[in-house]
């Protein structure tokens, strides 16, 4: 299917949903991750980043590194996880050392006190895959920050989550509670210089299963004038 119907089906994503992007470690995520916020820009949506171990600044790098602009994005507001490179304005930070119910309590705290200040806002989500590294791949631990945070948030008209999910570093049983707890899942590939997005789940019976192809030279969601 078309980019243009690939823009249609972003389009329709609802205020409350949680959607949920996988990707391989090779995949050029910081091209997709771009053009989702140059698609959220574009609707002249606010955003927000939240910032896992250092996430963001791998996304940044690449981007400066095949010459992109990332001006815009390093001006966005950040609420930071653990790691040490700041980029964006970082609105808070979150010790992600201590006790997970903790920092989790603290993620959802910083999180609703943004909701409350900006309505309608979309929310990036980098890292999240990181945590359960970070805990030995406990999945008690990836459960509570699945319950407390993706669910917790699924329905809030005030935000669409959108996380990031790469699932060469996550075991199975956690990501398919990740994607049993995401209104939306699309499966990210490269293939031939071709960017191939698969709809693994969505709220329509019908668009399940659909896949766009998109030739990675013309990955940017705006429409064309």
């Amino acid at each position: 299917m078309s980019k243009k119907e690939l823009i249609e089906y972003i389009d329709n994503i609802e205020f409350g949903e949680s959607v949920l992007v996988e990707y391989s470690s090779t995949d050029p995520i910081h091209l997709i991750f771009e053009g989702i916020a140059e698609f959220v820009r574009y609707k002249k949506l606010p955003l927000l980043i939240i910032d896992i171990l250092d996430s963001f600044h791998v996304i940044i790098e690449n981007l400066k590194i095949i010459g992109a602009d990332t001006e815009k994005l390093e001006e966005l507001p950040v609420i930071k996880g653990g790691g040490s490179i700041e980029v964006g304005k970082i609105i808070k930070k979150v010790d992600i050392s201590t006790d997970p119910v903790v920092y989790i309590n603290k993620f959802i705290q910083a999180v609703n006190e943004m909701y409350s200040k900006i309505p309608k806002i979309v929310v990036l989500i980098l890292g999240g895959d990181k945590l359960s590294k970070l805990h030995g791949y406990d999945i008690n631990v990836f459960e509570l920050y699945i319950g407390r945070i993706a669910k917790n948030f699924l329905g809030n008209k005030a935000r669409v989550g959108v996380y990031f999910a790469n699932v060469d570093i996550l075991p199975k049983e956690i990501l398919s509670e990740w994607e049993e707890a995401s209104t939306r899942v699309l499966a990210i590939r490269l293939c031939d210089n071709r960017l191939m997005i698969k709809v693994k789940k969505s709220p329509k019976i019908e668009d399940h299963e659909r896949e766009f192809i998109i030739p990675i030279e013309d990955l940017s969601l705006l429409p064309k004038a």
